[in-house]
């Protein structure tokens, strides 16, 4: 067994490792892991519960909940791979699944962890009770109870009730302060980049008193307690005595967890930006302030200053940045930050942003529907959380957000519910693209699925072939050809192929590609040509060259896979010799739609 102690520069903080075994845990100068941490929370291997953060269907109103951490150790409750978890719902997982997937289920606030031994620990929204046989409690919110306050990308806000709002301000702000304790959240903000619009989370600062601790990946060291550098080792954990309280750090995550079971997540992602979710005991709401709001379950009150004014929510553009969030703006005397030497207070301070608003109407088609690809093709759906990615990926090209996204967003199974089709499909996509189409049942045979133009008749379709499809009856993943020619389409779903009534409509823009062809100018008549297209190339494209006045797109082809590159040789040019043009056109349907163009002279 492992020991590690800290010598404390100030004997009065009493930092202590615990470090995690494989088969067995040591708690450092405690005869019981509960007179260190009151709450009772105690200790395991890898017993961590909150990885991905939110789940779907377990917040306020049903949006994504959060995961509070849960520790259980040797002779209390038994390690975390030999526990069971099962809700009302009779959804159960065994053995290794539990640390995975857990934390997605049961979908409500209610459940039960089992132990091989027979011991049960029940789990109760909002309260760290149930015990096992040994009258030892176990400390455990599933999915966290529901006031959960997440600042995400660029960064998105959640606040404790649920209400969703972006604040690209510059600063340092309070995110949430208790009203009854010194327990307070710091954020700050800053521009990301070079940019005059948009900003990401940089540091956190917490109060936990007696101690101040800070997390910011742009000083080099990342954890602060009292201005002291402390770095924890993957899978271990730091204790503040005279706290009660645990600094767990676990892959890209490190956790703050109070005696209350109030929990503080943050998220470094590559030294880059932050992600930080608060999670309140029960307890506590209705007893915070700040931009997070009161945490009182009620939407309306959320965006109250920092002097007391009740303002709309949501609050406008203007109302937003220069009333509510600078009301939240720290002072110099009240920062909890730490500052580097060529730093202070100042250096971090920029009331005029954003200089501009920016919102997603604002952002070209064609960076949206690509940036919507991206996103989904990491896994997202439909959801904040992809709005979240779609948004952010748009606007920086970072690939990073992504990850961000998905981070807070677990895809949920479907579940098949009675008389009920679902159909899981984005709603942007580029002109002769293929898209996959998620669709469960009870699908009748005969079915059918297709674009369709926006306002058109109920039996209209398009007309390129596999733009639409015929369902067997059983409900699969199935892909269609996005219409070649821009525009907007609505996806529709009917019970019969011919003339049934439209079940549901899905909102879809038809987006122009945007493709360069990389050629020579010139080639030898009856001979060969390398070509490179790069851009947004389509599954049902293809490249023609046919006579530079030609209005039909009809002549020697080379045929494309969807990409974003694509290089070929086009063999046995025209025998004549003139001005002729490259063109990037449908390879379906009678549209005489060009994507793209070059001209190009045989001689």
């Amino acid at each position: 067994m492992l020991n590690q102690f800290l010598e404390p520069r100030q004997p009065r903080l009493m930092l202590q490792f615990i470090v995690l075994m494989v088969m067995s845990v040591v708690v450092v100068s405690a005869a019981n892991a509960q007179d260190i941490i009151k709450g009772d929370w105690t200790y395991s291997d890898g017993g961590y519960i909150g990885s991905p953060t939110p789940t779907k269907g377990d917040g306020p109103d049903g949006e994504a909940g959060c995961n509070i951490l849960f520790w259980s150790g040797e002779g209390l409750l038994g390690h975390p791979c030999a526990m069971e978890c099962k809700s009302s719902g009779g959804y159960k997982l065994t053995g290794e699944d539990y640390q995975s997937n857990c934390n997605q289920a049961p979908n409500n606030s209610m459940g039960e962890i089992t132990h091989k031994d027979g011991d049960s620990c029940t789990i109760v929204k909002g309260s760290p009770e149930g015990t096992n046989s040994k009258g030892v409690g176990g400390g455990f919110f599933p999915n966290g109870h529901p006031r959960c306050q997440g600042v995400v990308g660029d960064p998105h806000l959640t606040s404790f009730d649920g209400t969703r709002v972006d604040l690209q301000a510059s600063g340092e702000f309070v995110f949430t302060k208790s009203l009854d304790d010194g327990f307070e959240v710091q954020g700050r903000l800053e521009s990301a980049g070079k940019s005059r619009s948009v900003s990401v989370v940089t540091s956190i600062a917490v109060s936990v008193p007696p101690y101040r601790i800070t997390m910011s990946p742009k000083a080099g060291d990342f954890l602060r307690v009292d201005g002291e550098v402390f770095d924890i080792p993957d899978g271990e954990s730091l204790i503040l005595t005279d706290a009660d309280t645990i600094i767990v750090h676990q892959g890209r995550r490190h956790t703050i967890v109070l005696p209350d079971s109030t929990n503080v997540h943050v998220d470094n992602f590559s030294n880059k930006f932050l992600n930080f979710f608060v999670l309140l005991a029960e307890s506590r709401d209705g007893r915070m302030v700040g931009i997070g709001g009161n945490g009182d379950g009620n939407k309306s009150n959320d965006f109250l200053t920092a002097t007391g004014t009740q303002l709309a929510s949501p609050p406008d553009f203007e109302t937003l940045y220069k009333q509510f969030a600078e009301s939240w703006r720290v002072t110099a005397e009240s920062s909890l930050f730490d500052y580097l030497p060529s730093e202070s207070y100042e250096t971090f301070q920029d009331p005029g942003m954003p200089y501009q608003k920016v919102a997603l109407s604002d952002i070209s088609l064609v960076k949206k529907a690509r940036a919507e690809m991206a996103c989904r093709a990491a896994g997202l759906i439909t959801g904040p959380s992809l709005e979240d990615c779609i948004f952010d990926y748009a606007l920086t090209g970072e690939e990073l957000f992504i990850e961000s996204a998905i981070s807070t967003q677990q895809p949920p199974q479907f579940v098949e519910e009675p008389d009920t089709v679902k159909v899981e499909a984005p709603r942007t996509g580029f002109a002769a693209h293929k898209i996959e189409l998620g669709i469960l049942g009870p699908v009748k045979v005969g079915s059918w699925i297709g674009f369709a133009p926006k306002d058109s008749s109920a039996a209209s379709k398009v007309d390129t072939p596999f733009s639409d499809a015929r369902l067997n009856g059983k409900g699969k993943n199935t892909s269609l050809l996005v219409p070649s020619t821009p525009g907007h389409y609505e996806l529709r779903y009917r019970e019969d192929q011919k003339l049934g009534p439209t079940t549901f409509r899905i909102p879809f823009e038809v987006v122009a590609p945007e493709i360069e062809i990389k050629a020579a100018s010139s080639a030898p008549v009856g001979g060969e040509l390398e070509v490179t297209l790069v851009g947004d190339i389509g599954d049902s494209m293809r490249l023609v060259v046919v006579p530079a006045e030609s209005t039909n797109n009809k002549g020697r082809a080379l045929t494309l896979g969807q990409g974003t590159e694509s290089t070929g040789t086009l063999r046995r040019l025209p025998k004549e010799a003139g001005e002729y043009e490259l063109r990037v056109v449908s390879s379906y349907g009678k549209t005489k739609a060009v994507y793209a163009k070059r001209a190009l002279r045989l001689e």
